[in-house]
């Protein structure tokens, strides 16, 4: 999984750092050849439809509802059927 930052402003600093960590992961990844589960983008789509507070109070650490997204976006990296 790559890391997030439930922070809506991309030129923040700590976001553009998860950004940075999260290309590596991406490349590790592909030359491990596993499956990685992006979430930055999910966490950025949800933000936009309701409150970042709502998905990581802290914008960090996610809530249940956070929780629950990061567990979406696993199985749908996974293939599961939804």
């Amino acid at each position: 999984m790559t890391p997030f930052l439930v922070e809506p402003d991309r030129a923040e600093l700590m976001r553009s750092r998860i950004e940075e960590y999260a290309a590596i992961m991406r490349q590790v990844g592909q030359a491990q050849g596993v499956l990685v589960v992006e979430l930055q983008p999910a966490f950025d789509r949800a933000s936009a439809v309701i409150t970042p507070r709502l998905w990581a109070p802290d914008r960090v650490h996610p809530s249940d509802a956070g929780h629950a997204l990061i567990t979406l976006n696993v199985l749908q990296t996974a293939g599961a059927a939804l």
